[in-house]
């Protein structure tokens, strides 16, 4: 596996302490999540997306070195956040998804997952995943969500 990160550590061999580059490994992740119209509904408290959000919230908190990145997508699909270690940050971009961040109304699944595929396509970690959040069919977009998992599976995207 690649690492990204190195932290200096100190450790006892035999007598003597000696200062040793200990690599953290992690690997690339794309959250890709749906904004559409669907999400509105209630059969979650308070709506779907909100639901979503808090799962996404959830999971960026359990991670630990992974680089992660986040696309949404209604009608249409955009990057909002390159892969980062900075949580921060994402969490801020979670906490900020709504529907008005794209007027185009559908569900375009393969043009979400063809970005999330984009970001991940050049990453050189062993391990690079997407996650799919989403309630509905592909209804909208340019690309087929078939055709875009099977892209993502040749760049080795899980």
């Amino acid at each position: 596996m690649k690492s990204r990160a190195g932290m200096k550590r100190r450790i006892l061999i035999g007598s003597l302490w000696r200062s040793v580059l200990v690599k953290a490994i992690g690997s690339d992740i794309m959250l890709t999540v749906d904004i559409s119209q669907s999400m509105q509904i209630e059969d979650f408290r308070p709506n779907r997306l909100e639901a979503a959000k808090e799962v996404a919230r959830d999971f960026v908190g359990g991670r630990f070195q992974d680089r992660i990145g986040l696309v949404v997508f209604s009608g249409d699909a955009y990057s909002r956040s390159p892969l980062t270690t900075d949580y921060d940050l994402l969490y801020t971009y979670i906490n900020d998804i709504n529907f008005d961040l794209i007027e185009s109304r559908g569900t375009a699944i393969g043009s979400a997952l063809a970005v999330s595929t984009n970001r991940l396509r050049e990453s050189e970690s062993d391990s690079k995943v997407m996650i799919l959040m989403s309630d509905g069919d592909n209804t909208a977009g340019n690309i087929d969500p078939i055709t875009s998992a099977k892209l993502a599976s040749a760049y080795g995207i899980k």
